[in-house]
């Protein structure tokens, strides 16, 4: 949604009361003006909009015009039925390509109508890719992982940067403690 302009659906993903199957990533804006969308989805099924297709997300992306159209059709980046995506990040990485960042989970569990899945983190991995989505350094794993609400940064050198802490008990593989306040320990 833009202020002052129609909204415009960019792609549909399940959901129902407490739980939506896509999840944000990043919204970037090229040299050209041209913008990339990147997010979590697990897609929907047309005839059941609270039905997720996928067992777990994959990542999805959308090239939006200077005004913000749809540049063609949401493009899936990976498509990975054993493994699930998260913590997903783009920036832009010079004029005209994007460094996506995200984290693997592998050894699925999924609970009840499959809405939440946890399993084992199996890392961090990077891509450079076109502003199409066409892979131009293929998927590297990397130890800076990058916190999962900052953005990534890209400085002046056209090098990209973020905040990092090494964080040896990365771990996905249950819901996080709390207290009776719902504050996590």
């Amino acid at each position: 949604v833009i202020e002052d302009q129609a909204p415009v659906q960019l792609a549909a993903e399940a959901a129902s009361h407490s739980f939506c199957g896509g999840q944000w990533g990043s919204i970037i804006k090229l040299a050209d003006n041209s913008y990339v969308v990147g997010w979590l989805s697990r897609e929907v099924a047309p005839s059941s909009p609270m039905t997720p297709l996928r067992r777990a997300s994959d990542v999805a992306m959308l090239r939006l015009s200077s005004d913000r159209q749809p540049l063609g059709k949401k493009r899936w980046l990976i498509e990975t039925p054993s493994f699930g995506e998260t913590n997903l990040h783009f920036a832009r990485y010079g004029t005209s390509r994007v460094l996506m960042v995200w984290d693997r989970i592998d050894n699925l569990r999924c609970g009840d109508a499959d809405q939440t899945c946890f399993g084992r983190y199996a890392g961090t991995f990077a891509r450079v890719m076109d502003a199409d989505g066409n892979v131009l350094i293929r998927d590297t794993q990397i130890a800076a992982v990058p916190n999962g609400y900052d953005d990534l940064q890209t400085l002046a050198d056209g090098s990209v940067a973020w905040a990092f802490v090494p964080d040896e008990g990365r771990d996905y593989s249950s819901p996080l403690a709390s207290d009776q306040y719902g504050n996590v320990r």
